[in-house]
């Protein structure tokens, strides 16, 4: 399989009215990685880009049910029973669904054995563009009554937190899949005639297709927050009185550190919060510094400043919407990747500013925990099985991604545009303003070295613009960065409980 693509030989075969035509065994998340690559070509080409994020998570949504399909397949026949028979297919699905959520790794290298493959196909037909995935097989009775509940159930669905309410059958893990499918099309202003599933029992194999008008006028505008949040937003307290008072002193050219400290030392969690940045890795201070106002000095006053802000954020957060530890904890590695990526990439001047932004970058998902409690996790764990981008199908579940609700929550409390930017675009580094593009970027490769190892590496998944940026140009340099950065944080773990 050749990944390179060449946008004129696309754009011809394209309008010559040829089909791309691509076959994959197992596609996996290289075979991806290019198939959304190419989906995006296609739809520049016909003047449909703002239907990309939707489309390409759907694409992947089409292909990994592709595979399950067929690693079912040789599921059955290793198990030497018959997938078209009604009772055997129940008796095994049970089983089924626990390889798939377990390990599927040993049956891929199978699907050549049984000839089992998928084809994704572009081309245009008339004023149509039409996008299919052809799966080797022909899909069963069983499979082709579940499909047709899952469309009648979308039918009356208007969002996926609905469909986690409604939708009691998972075990082929194919329904929320199909349910944000067609609500994303319906979403771009297509009906259901948009999505087609075709069984050929000729040919023995089973098509999706995505009909796609070319005159389609979308409908696709970024969404309003839920109504719980906008309310949660509406109702956010001030920042704590303290902070207020430390942010007017520390404002003052001519501030004293001795009266700042004494404002300091009047809450011992602020106190030991500055005890724990100053005394971390990051600073590299020979021995433990436990004066306050010694403390302050190394930190000098922009550090103090973005502290503050880190500081009133999360003792608001967890004042009114619980702890949420495990999130907190993940901002704080991501803080401390950026902090060193920003001194391994020799730019100290952002290094401050990235640590705050490392910190404060999810603070928009501990509202929509608070909101709608465990959807988070089920959107985000379905479009890694799928290796979608998260913010996809979590801004059709909730009208927007926690990147945009934590950008409002920072606008409201008056933060410096550099910590807004850095939360509304650390998944987006290409749509930042120009002036802060370097200080995202650096929080966006910080975060994505901090995500779960997935099938795809971790050089593919990264937009290449950021990793030219930095003149990261092979894997192994990405890999050496991204152990120093590691490494770094565990020693400042170990230092600072």
């Amino acid at each position: 399989m050749h990944y390179e693509i060449h946008e004129e030989e696309v754009r011809s075969r394209l309008y010559g009215r040829e089909k791309l035509e691509y076959r994959f065994a197992y596609v996996d998340g290289r075979d991806a990685s290019f198939l959304t690559r190419l989906m995006r070509l296609v739809l520049h080409l016909v003047h449909h880009e703002d239907m990309a994020d939707e489309l390409s998570y759907i694409l992947l949504e089409l292909v990994t049910n592709a595979n399950k399909a067929n690693i079912k397949r040789i599921y059955f026949m290793e198990h030497k029973r018959d997938i078209r028979n009604p009772e055997e297919y129940r008796e095994m699905m049970a089983d089924f669904s626990r390889v798939i959520q377990n390990d599927n790794s040993p049956y891929i290298p199978k699907f050549e054995t049984y000839r089992l493959y998928t084809v994704v196909s572009f081309h245009i037909e008339e004023d149509r563009l039409l996008i299919c995935v052809t799966n080797s097989q022909r899909a069963t009775s069983q499979e082709l009554d579940r499909i047709q509940r899952v469309i009648r159930t979308a039918r009356v669905l208007r969002t996926v937190i609905e469909a986690f309410d409604r939708i009691s059958d998972r075990t082929e893990g194919a329904n929320l899949g199909t349910i944000s499918t067609l609500l994303m099309l319906r979403k771009l202003g297509l009906g259901d005639d948009a999505y087609r599933f075709d069984s050929d029992e000729q040919k023995n194999e089973t098509t999706v297709t995505l009909d796609i008008p070319l005159d389609t006028v979308t409908d696709k505008q970024a969404g309003k927050l839920s109504e719980t949040i906008i309310r949660e937003i509406d109702t956010l307290p001030a920042f704590p009185e303290n902070i207020t008072k430390l942010q007017r002193m520390i404002s003052d050219e001519n501030v004293d550190f001795g009266s700042v400290a004494d404002v300091f030392q009047t809450d011992p969690a602020l106190t030991a919060d500055l005890l724990k940045v100053v005394n971390s890795a990051q600073y590299m201070i020979p021995k433990r510094v436990s004066n306050i106002t010694n403390a302050l000095s190394l930190i000098g006053i922009k550090g103090i400043k973005n502290l503050l802000y880190a500081f009133g954020t999360q003792q608001i957060m967890n004042r009114n919407f619980g702890k949420y530890e495990a999130l907190w904890e993940d901002a704080y590695r991501t803080a401390s990747y950026a902090f060193n990526l920003a001194r391994e990439l020799r730019m100290n001047a952002l290094r401050d500013d990235a640590y705050i932004g490392g910190i404060l970058h999810d603070m928009g998902k501990i509202m929509i925990f608070h909101a709608h409690r465990g959807l988070l996790e089920s959107l985000n764990a379905h479009s890694r099985a799928i290796g979608a981008d998260e913010n996809t199908l979590e801004r059709l579940a909730l009208g927007d991604s926690h990147a945009r609700i934590g950008a409002e929550i920072s606008k409201r409390w008056n933060f410096p545009d550099v910590f807004t930017a850095v939360i509304r675009f650390h998944h987006t580094p290409l749509l930042a303003p120009d002036e802060f593009q370097d200080i995202v970027a650096l929080v966006y490769l910080a975060v994505m070295m901090g995500e779960p190892d997935q099938a795809e590496p971790l050089f593919h998944r990264i937009e290449k613009e950021v990793l030219e940026r930095f003149g990261i140009l092979n894997e192994a340099k990405l890999l050496d960065l991204k152990q120093k950065v590691e490494s770094l944080y565990h020693e400042q773990k170990t230092k600072v409980p």
